[in-house]
This record gives structure tokens, sequence and C-alpha cells, in this order.
């Protein structure tokens, strides 16, 4: 389980980098201001080397229905139950691609599909996500 779970943020997350690297990424698009005004994306100048930690991305490790899609990755929790939570933000650009901004998920152990929720929380930038051992839920 815990494999998983570590799978899904690392694919998220590496989707999320891939997304913005597409779009010349956050700096490019407001010119580049850190950079002196150059604009696109800095280049590191030698790879980042690091340790192989052993863990594989999965491709589609928790499939959403069709016009879901996840935002920003804020935390993803595994319950009493070992049902997997997962919060996002609510980006514009998932409102722009007609993409439902439903930020908590809910996934069964083998990872199907149960529910999502929370349009009123209004989580553009989400910064954490946590689960106390009632199953209470804090953001």
């Amino acid at each position: 389980m815990r494999a998983m779970v570590a799978g899904l943020v690392l694919v998220c997350s590496l989707s999320v980098l891939a997304q913005e690297a597409g779009r010349g990424g956050a700096q490019g698009a407001r010119g580049g201001a850190a950079q002196g005004g150059r604009g696109g994306v800095r280049q590191l100048s030698a790879p980042i080397e690091a340790p192989d930690l052993g863990v594989r991305p999965v491709p589609n490790p928790l499939p959403l229905p069709t016009g879901m899609a996840f935002g920003s990755l804020a935390g993803v929790v595994v319950n009493s139950k070992q049902h997997i939570f997962v919060y996002t933000g609510t980006r514009p650009e998932l409102t722009l691609h007609k993409a439902d901004p439903l930020p908590l998920v809910e996934f069964d152990p083998d990872g199907k599909f149960i529910r999502a929720w929370g349009a009123e929380l209004k989580s553009d930038s989400p910064h954490g996500f946590r689960m106390d051992k009632e199953d209470n839920f804090y953001l």
C-alpha cells in the first residue's frame, strides 16, 4: 500500500511538472522576472545524481472518471479502512479544460474510484493533508 501511495505521489508530481514545462513553466509565463527578464525555464548545468529509491512509476495508478483531473497535489493519506484519499488544488486551468474542480478524491484499497467532493473548499493553493486515528481530515 505504501509503495502504491509513493508511486501515486511521484506520478502526480511528474505529471504536474510535465504540464508546467510544456507551458514554459511559471517563470516563462510571467516573463522570467526572477531571471533578469530573459524568460524561459532555468536549465541545470549538470544532471542531479540521486540514489535509486526502488519506486517505479505506474501509469495511471488511480484512474479518475471522464471529465476529472488531478490538480496540484497537496497530500495522499490512507484511512483505517485502507481507502486512499487524494487532496489536490482546484487550479484555474482545470476549469479551462472542463475538468471538475473537486479537490478531495477517495479510492478503495484496489484503486477504484469511489467519490469526489469539496468544490466548496475553493482550494486553489493547498499546502497539506493529514488524517488522525479517528479518520478526521486536516487540510
